[in-house]
């Protein structure tokens, strides 16, 4: 069962079936508390079976109080088509001081900090809590655009600023070997784009900036294995829809576009987790662990164009943004909290 799961992963990773795979995980999460439910043993066999039972008072199931803090550093891995904006207009033929199509393409990347912390509330309920924040390179000069106009089509190349973090929490119940989350994620993303390469109004001022801010209510299962000397956690998040806005800025020639503050139309989001670490002493541990996430989001608004001679124009235009990321590192545990 494991491995058609595992191809699907592989197979969807750039996804259109973000809910088929969600699934397909699910099950895969289901199965060892069944079988310990039936038997009183580990359900996962071979590799998980040497980590011996679950967690007993685990942090995020465990003594009221708060838990164990946990540190994250990660590097985003490159990925030329992970993150994709596309933005086309309704009514094409009418366009002719703004864009048709314009198709915007980022590499992902850049040093992601972390941190969570469990507070636990009660006999298997607790609170979770994470925020990440991305630090990326002072200027990325691999952030394409391809914009059509009636006139042909433009390809650039532009330098890029990004400022991306998220915050979530959610309650988590159920035993250690297997719980259930329930929460919400705030996603910003906001990405500055300018100095294009060829510089097609030959002034300098170009700028194509974006701003999703996303509100993502999600529900997710999590199973923890540990022994005296190590930890695996593994954890699955999921929403079948994700609520935000988007707004868009572009100049070009003197004249300004926006796409303003349009709210998302329809939206989904995945996210795989996975985290081994070994016990360095009774006060911490260290580990690796390796995140893949996907957020899918699209959007139907005006798209208004104030040119320099003071021409206003606006069309209602279709986007649509499809985000996979893939984030690789290390963490360190305290071991130690705070009882209630």
């Amino acid at each position: 069962m494991w491995y058609p799961c595992f191809w699907l992963f592989w197979k969807d990773m750039v996804m259109k079936n973000g809910l088929f795979l969600f699934v397909c995980l699910t099950v895969v999460f289901a199965v060892p508390a069944v079988t310990h439910a039936d038997s009183g043993a580990l359900g996962l066999p071979g590799l998980l079976s040497q980590f011996g039972g679950p967690v007993n008072g685990d942090s995020t199931v465990g003594c009221c109080g708060i838990g164990s803090p946990t540190v994250y550093f990660g590097f985003g891995v490159p990925e030329s088509n992970g993150d994709i904006t596309s933005l086309d207009a309704n009514n094409a033929g009418i366009r002719n001081l703004l864009a048709a199509t314009g198709r915007v393409k980022n590499a992902n990347r850049g040093f992601w900090l972390g941190t969570a912390l469990p507070v636990c509330l009660g006999h298997k309920v607790s609170i979770l809590g994470t925020g990440w924040y991305l630090f990326p390179g002072a200027s990325e000069a691999n952030h394409q655009g391809t914009f059509s106009t009636p006139s042909g089509t433009v390809s650039l190349d532009w330098s890029s600023m990004v400022n991306h973090w998220f915050v979530d929490g959610a309650i988590v119940y159920g035993e250690s070997y297997f719980s259930t989350l329930l929460g919400a994620r705030y996603d910003y993303d906001s990405e500055e784009r300018y100095s294009p390469d060829p510089d097609v109004s030959y002034n300098g001022n170009e700028r194509a900036d974006t701003t999703f801010k996303s509100f993502i209510p999600f529900i997710g299962f999590q199973s923890i294995y540990s022994n005296a000397s190590q930890r695996l956690n593994l954890r699955i998040l999921g929403a079948p829809v994700v609520l935000g806005t988007v707004t868009i800025g572009s100049t070009t020639n003197g004249s300004r576009s926006v796409y303003d503050n349009v709210s998302y139309s329809s939206g989904y989001f995945l996210e795989f987790f996975a985290e081994y670490s070994l016990k360095l002493s009774a006060a911490s541990h260290a580990g690796l662990f390796g995140r893949w996430n996907l957020t899918r989001a699209t959007a139907t608004g005006p798209y208004t164009n104030h040119a320099a001679n003071g021409i206003i124009t606006s069309d209602n235009y279709d986007l649509s943004r499809n985000q996979y990321t893939w984030t690789i590192g290390g963490s360190f545990t305290f071991n130690f909290g705070f009882p209630f």
